[in-house]
């Protein structure tokens, strides 16, 4: 971890010109902590120099231009440096940091006095010669680099080789003792074979007898299964003959009220309940049903020509089971004069002409006719005009409980 400049004191940096003399192999060590450090420096305390040399590839950081604004950098005693020398510290690398720079090679002598300007020509001549020293230069210290990591591969492919020589002569030796043990195994899996063949020979005899038992218990036990099957299917058939005796008894038994108009119930039986409206609902009944009046209370999220065929289904059970005579009302003609498919021999449809609602059409129905009558809607109005005529009145949820 980075410590604080306060707790370790941070020397001026070198100059420009010793770190561009380090030698390729000492600065090709040092370049993880350099570029390490590069980052350890804070975004806003970062010049753009910073930031350009921190996005640079680590193998341009080894030479060339790139190495040169590097070392400028460092040696400008900016935040660089100081992460930098931080770095060094941390990792322990401080002392190669300080040989290296105390054994590099002196300064060059100092250059002899300028010659007197060279013509343009001359100068932009001079200009591209340099240009192509400095790039020579760049390729030879890339080159060395490339030279000593080739080296170093080298030196590991040899210690490489060395091992894997030792641990084939190794992996020999122990194949050889594989083999011997190999051999031995080998043999006492004959014998092992051989006892287990006898063994596995009286095994079969003993087991072809407990299969020979266990299919003679099999055949008794699948005997006894159909006896019980048969046994069983028929107490099944006397008890659904004795179930429908007894609802042929129940449906004949004569209803418990009094037909008239209006019928009149049991003592104890209140009119408009689910269990007056079941009584009512004996053999021979006359039901007219309010169509509409009843669908949109139970089935409203249906369009209406399936709403119609819902209630012919459920009049249509309702008639073969409790014999009753179902009339279905519905305002207005129907799109289609075709009967409905569903039961439409058990259910009357009626559809009422123009200008007659349902309700004068179910009125019409109760006073059209003497005998005992149940009206089913829920339209209080139509309720107590049909009850002015003698009929019974039934609500659409109490129709539906007795219809279970």
């Amino acid at each position: 971890m980075p410590t604080d400049d306060a707790a370790t004191e941070v020397p001026p940096p070198p100059a420009a010109s010793a770190l561009l003399d380090l030698p390729a192999d000492v600065w090709a060590s040092l370049l993880p902590s350099i570029r390490a450090a590069l980052h350890d420096v804070d975004e806003a305390a970062a010049s753009p120099v910073l930031r350009r040399l921190r996005s640079a590839p680590t193998g341009r950081l080894a030479g060339g231009r790139v190495r040169r604004d590097l070392c400028t950098l460092l040696a400008d005693d900016g935040p660089a440096w100081r992460a930098l020398h931080r770095r060094l510290v941390d990792e322990g690398l401080l002392d190669t940091w300080t040989r290296a720079l105390t054994t590099a090679p002196p300064p060059a002598p100092p250059a002899p006095a300028p010659a007197p300007p060279p013509p343009a020509t001359d100068r932009r001549a001079l200009e591209r010669a340099r240009e192509r020293l400095r790039e020579a230069r760049d390729e030879r210290d890339a080159l060395r680099r490339r030279l000593d990591a080739a080296e170093v591969r080298a030196k590991r492919a040899e210690e490489a080789a060395a091992t894997a020589e030792a641990a084939l002569a190794d992996a020999r030796t122990r194949l050889a003792a594989a083999q011997e043990e190999l051999t031995a195994a080998e043999a006492a899996r004959e014998a092992a074979v051989a006892r287990e063949r006898r063994r596995g020979e009286s095994a079969q005899a003993r087991l072809r007898e407990e299969l020979a038992a266990l299919r003679r218990a099999d055949e008794e036990r699948r005997a006894e299964r159909r006896r019980a099957d048969e046994r069983r299917r028929a107490q099944v058939a006397e008890a659904r003959d004795s179930q429908r005796r007894r609802e042929r008894q129940r449906r004949d038994r004569p209803p418990r009220v009094v037909p008239g108009r209006p019928s009149r119930l049991p003592e104890g039986v209140r009119s408009g309940t689910a269990e007056a409206v079941a009584l009512l609902l004996h053999p021979g009944r006359l039901v007219l049903v309010d169509g509409y009046n009843l669908t949109r209370q139970h089935r409203d999220h249906l369009d209406l020509e399936t709403q119609r065929a819902w209630l012919v289904q459920l009049l249509a059970t309702a008639a073969l089971q409790r014999r009753i005579r179902p009339v279905a009302i519905f305002d207005g003609e129907r799109a289609s004069r075709a009967r409905p498919a569903l039961a439409s021999r058990e259910v009357e449809v009626r559809f009422t002409p123009e200008g007659v609602t349902a309700d004068d059409e179910l009125v019409l129905s109760v006073e059209g006719t003497d005998e005992p009558v149940l009206v089913v809607t829920d339209d209080r109005e139509l309720q107590a005009r049909v009850r002015m005529s003698g009929a019974d009145v039934a609500g659409t949820r109490e129709f539906l409980w007795a219809l279970g």
